[in-house]
């Protein structure tokens, strides 16, 4: 089965000069104190965040959505300067970890709360452990070499795009004792691992898309892998987060945290339980936000139907779950329309019952919607710089960005505006902005109108409601 899986994945030229440029640097830090080490990676960070504007947006956006009802705008904007630091540092330090000795790692991590995972696995069963991308995380998944009571250890693997390294990371892990369980393995082999009381790492936190539970996370709607909950529910097996927070240069400390309440009831939910996981990674990303990985798209707004709740969404589950605290921002942008646009109106009510999230923000000559939060005044006779710095001065003074634009005027009469304001992504009935999802619909005549262009967005149509 290997040899066809390598067969399958040709080594390129890209793929030598890579896996070679990885290795001389394991080589070059090998000698250097750790601390030092940390203290050229977070330089290393410091220089990404300026060099990659794009990604420290959305550092940004992901912290204010987190963090904005609590931290002021020039906070969050220290706190993003602070992760990308602290994600330079930790990345390097794990290039030295995966090149230490057992007793060199203890000296870098003060681990507490072992007394939790005692208690978790009082009975000798299984446990699955609730893993963030937070701190050195490839320092964290060597944590079974330090700390009794966590073998046989376990871990879900996703296979790297480059064959050397990935192979490289196979046999590191496989030679510390790790068995490692990919998609091609299957559900049931690590379900079989937990119940012959093997202990299972799970990284969960990051968006799911649509092959997760759309859950609140951090009180806004978000995707997230629902695989944990399912592995608890056949097996039982207590879920047990750990955080893992920068303490100084080169020392870390890892906390095992209590094993998440589930009720019996709640067990065999797996959006339930998908969400006690979600409220857990808040817990523990709080304890050191500049130690997360915020440089994922953890509320990412798709491009082709970005109205779609993303993820497996049961409006039966309403009830058993904490609603979104934090709204789904659509700016509206109507134009010329008056108060009685039926169309706008309907097709708002529409939305606003499928999405039960959404804020509308609307732009236009006449307050259109009067259910929404707020509404720009837009004067024609003035250059669409001023409408667009109206937006842009709402849209950084609240709480939590903007998620997307829509013009719904009939000749796209917004888009210099929305392009000025810089709420991307926007989308329209024509113009730049008219997606190519929405183009598509239109070459159907009866959906040539504003109904049309939210159903090719991700809205349901009105016959599937």
């Amino acid at each position: 089965m290997g040899e066809a899986t390598q067969k399958e994945r040709p080594v390129s030229l890209g793929n030598y000069l890579s896996y070679g440029i990885y290795r001389g640097l394991e080589l070059a830090l090998k000698p250097i104190p750790m601390p030092l080490v940390c203290v050229i990676g977070g330089m290393i960070g410091t220089l990404g965040g300026a060099l990659f504007p794009g990604r420290k947006k959305i550092v940004v956006r992901n912290l204010r959505i987190a963090f904005g009802d609590q931290l002021s705008l020039e906070q969050i904007q220290q706190l993003a300067r602070k992760t990308f630091w602290r994600s330079g540092a930790n990345f390097i330090a794990s290039l030295k970890g995966n090149t230490m000795q057992p007793e060199e790692l203890n000296k870098c991590m003060d681990i507490v709360g072992i007394e939790n995972l005692r208690d978790a696995r009082e009975d000798g069963q299984g446990a699955i452990l609730l893993l963030a991308h937070m701190g050195s995380w490839e320092i964290l998944v060597q944590m079974h070499l330090i700390i009794s009571g966590l073998t046989p250890f376990g871990g879900l693997y996703r296979p790297l795009g480059n064959p050397l390294l990935d192979r490289l990371v196979k046999r590191r892990r496989q030679k510390t004792g790790t068995k490692l369980f990919s998609r091609k393995d299957g559900f049931f082999t690590p379900i079989a691992h937990l119940k012959k009381a093997g202990v299972l790492g799970a990284f969960a936190d990051q968006n799911a898309s649509k092959h997760g539970m759309s859950v609140p996370f951090f009180g806004k709607l978000g995707s997230l892998t629902n695989l944990p909950a399912l592995l608890h529910r056949r097996t039982g097996a207590p879920i047990i987060p750990i955080s893992m927070e920068t303490v100084a240069h080169g020392k870390w400390r890892v906390q095992i945290h209590p094993a998440v309440e589930i009720s019996e009831a709640a067990r065999t939910n797996a959006t339930v339980t998908s969400s006690l996981c979600a409220e857990a990674f808040q817990r523990i990303m709080a304890t050191s936000p500049a130690d997360v990985l915020w440089m994922h798209g953890y509320w990412k707004v798709g491009t082709k139907r970005p109205l779609k709740i993303v993820g497996v969404h049961k409006q039966k589950n309403d009830g058993l779950l904490p609603a979104a605290s934090k709204s789904f921002k659509v700016l509206l942008f109507t134009g010329q329309a008056t108060a009685d646009s039926a169309e706008i109106t309907e097709q708002l009510a529409r939305l606003r019952n499928y999405r039960r999230d959404l804020e509308i923000i609307t732009v236009g000559e006449h307050a259109i919607d009067p259910s929404a939060s707020q509404h720009i005044r837009l004067d024609p006779s003035e250059p669409p710089h001023i409408a667009a710095n109206a937006i842009r001065r709402l849209d950084q003074t609240g709480n939590t960005p903007l998620d997307l634009a829509l013009d719904v005027t009939p000749d796209a009469e917004g888009e210099e505006i929305i392009k000025l304001s810089g709420i991307k992504p926007a989308f329209a009935l024509k113009g730049r902005h008219c997606a190519v999802t929405t183009k598509r619909m239109f070459e159907t005549t009866s959906k040539r109108n504003l109904a049309g262009m939210l159903e090719s967005l991700g809205l349901p149509a009105e016959e599937d409601v």
